[in-house]
């Protein structure tokens, strides 16, 4: 397994993905089907709006400007009320 550094962004989500979720969390399927949609949409709009692929992302990409104007995306852009958003 790829060692985990502050800028190795993919290896932290996967390991929270198909690690943590299932073995910590025993989460159920259709909770496991948000996050990865959710995190789905995080890194489009992170693609789009910052031009960071996935595979450069770190973890000093994210801050709170980011995560307010990808919340904001999801309410006006995809139309999802605040407490529908899931995030």
């Amino acid at each position: 397994m790829n060692k985990m550094t502050p800028t190795n962004f993919p290896v932290y989500l996967d390991a929270f993905l198909n690690k943590y979720l299932p073995e910590e969390r025993n989460c159920s399927e259709n909770t496991f089907k948000s996050y990865c949609d959710t995190f789905s949409l995080l890194l489009q709009f992170i693609r789009d709006n910052e031009h960071i692929n996935a595979e450069r992302l770190t973890l000093e990409d994210f801050n709170h400007t980011l995560i307010e104007r990808f919340l904001g995306y999801i309410e006006k852009e995809r139309e999802c009320s605040i407490s529908t958003r899931n995030v």
